[in-house]
């Protein structure tokens, strides 16, 4: 529906995650809307659209202000829509893992595992292992190192910097596992992926440690 690392610039209610990540609870996908939601929509998706247009000071934190507003609306009408009540069977781990989810995104950068996240929140490595797989159908090292290669993506198209250099700025701290990673997610090698997709001309600089890959 929308990229989840949107909602990540500021500190967000668990209880607000949890609503998140309970779309998938049978429920239905859509929600119909009264005449009064249904026109605060409008406005905060237009709004969303006016200011993604221009180039504004925080134009990312009004945005990100502005989705959060929408949600709300969709889910509560989601909530009287399918008589949902706020508390699942679940929920515990919905909430656990939500805090998992926003820690992991402001810190995957770092070194960091499974036996760091769960001394954070002072639970179980097999706790949050079993939880995350629950919640979110994928493991914790694969959700991990998807934010790691969208953020190298991100660094060989926008920037000269080096193939090793955006590996080690994307969290990786072994360029042989940032290859490997890289090429089961986006199919092709990070030198491949660049001179395929950049639109700024590869200098030798940035290719430098193409023969390391």
């Amino acid at each position: 529906m929308f990229d989840i690392s949107l909602l990540f610039g500021s500190s967000m209610e668990a209880d607000f995650g949890t609503i998140i990540l309970g779309t998938n609870d049978g429920s239905t996908s859509y929600a119909d809307l009264d005449p009064h939601p249904y026109t605060e929509m409008r406005a905060c998706l237009e709004k969303m659209r006016i200011e993604f247009q221009e180039d504004k000071l925080a134009k990312n934190s009004y945005i990100r202000s502005k989705l959060i507003e929408a949600l709300i609306i969709y889910f509560r009408a989601h909530q009287r829509m399918n008589n949902l009540t706020p508390s699942s069977s679940n929920y515990r781990n919905k909430k656990l893992i939500w805090n998992v989810i926003q820690y992991v995104n402001t810190h995957y950068i770092d070194d960091l595992s499974l036996e760091i996240v769960s001394s954070q929140f002072d639970t179980s490595v097999s706790a949050i292992s079993l939880a995350f797989k629950e919640v979110m159908g994928t493991t914790f090292l694969q959700y991990l190192h998807s934010l790691r290669i969208r953020r190298a993506t991100g660094l060989l198209l926008n920037t000269n910097m080096s193939i090793l250099d955006a590996s080690l700025e994307a969290g990786f701290q072994s360029f042989r596992t940032f290859s490997r990673v890289f090429m089961k997610i986006e199919g092709i090698s990070p030198r491949e992926y660049r001179l395929k997709y950049s639109r700024e001309p590869v200098t030798s600089s940035s290719q430098s440690d193409i023969s390391k890959e």
